[in-house]
């Protein structure tokens, strides 16, 4: 459910490791390979040796290197083969020649918090690539949002890749309990207005559920089971033309969007009777050329 990195540059006469996040990755020992499948998801263009993969002990991670120098750009597919089982990646691999690296450090911030009377605000900063942000409590509301919105990240037309790193706290525990509102952190585009409406377009969400427990989802697909304490995750956009791809704890959605539009991230935070902090970093952005 995870290949990192999914974006290799060709241009360097080096090894890459590619690791691969799963289940059941222990591959038979005597009659197993990894292939690098073309698009079509068919034809097999390498065989990566059996002495340039190693799997971790409880079998969910497996790590292979290998030398794409001029490998041809493009998108590939990954295919396990463990005996007489198979399994091609529904994730790709990406192939490209150059990136182009963003300032991270220079993104600003608009930190929009809902006015109603009700509703109590705590502390909330975001500075270059990292923020912090507490949800405002009050009674559970549907339409009483903490907006904020980055600077454009990237211009219109430009395909990119952008990763961030996120940390959901324990819920702090001031009044009641049950079930809240989604939350949603994504991207939008940068025309918008940083206010109550919920702009992140394609996003991940997450709503409160009794005490401490959180639900994740990506793009409304359910992600994983209900987790009862903080969790650390990681959440990747992938643009190419208009097609919009988000992968977020196992699970990868698509989305078509505007090509002809800058982009910023949004997040809307929802009024909960409870609140928990937000932490994040942006940790990779850049622009596939």
């Amino acid at each position: 459910n995870l290949i990192s990195p999914p974006i290799i540059q060709n241009s360097f006469n080096t090894v890459e490791y590619i690791l691969l996040r799963g289940a059941n990755l222990n591959l038979s020992a005597t009659s197993s390979s990894i292939q690098i499948l073309a698009s079509d998801r068919v034809t097999v263009l390498i065989t990566i040796p059996n002495n340039q993969i190693q799997i971790n002990a409880n079998e969910t991670e497996l790590v292979f290197f290998y030398n794409f120098y001029n490998f041809p750009e493009g998108r590939y597919f990954i295919k396990l083969i463990s005996g007489v089982k198979t399994y091609i990646t529904t994730i790709d691999l990406s192939i490209v020649q150059s990136i182009e690296n963003i300032d991270t450090s220079a993104i600003t911030w608009n930190i929009n918090p809902v006015i109603d009377a009700d509703t109590t605000h705590r502390t909330s900063t975001a500075n270059g690539a990292s923020f912090s942000i507490t949800n405002p409590t009050g009674s559970n509301s549907i339409s009483s949002f903490l907006g904020v919105k980055s600077s454009e990240l990237f211009a219109g037309g430009d395909d990119f890749y952008l990763e961030i790193e996120l940390n959901f706290s324990q819920l702090q525990v001031i009044s009641g309990s049950g079930s809240t509102n989604l939350s949603y952190l994504g991207l939008g585009y940068s025309s918008s207005l940083n206010n109550n409406i919920i702009n992140s377009l394609t996003n991940i969400s997450y709503r409160s559920n009794g005490v401490n427990s959180i639900f994740l989802f990506n793009n409304g697909s359910s992600t994983r089971p209900e987790t009862s304490s903080g969790v650390a995750v990681t959440v990747i956009f992938i643009k190419t033309g208009n097609l919009f791809r988000t992968i977020f704890d196992g699970v990868q959605t698509s989305k078509t969007l505007a090509n002809n539009s800058g982009y910023s991230l949004f997040f809307n935070f929802c009024r909960e009777p409870n609140y928990r902090v937000i932490q994040g970093i942006v940790s990779k952005a850049f622009k596939l050329n």
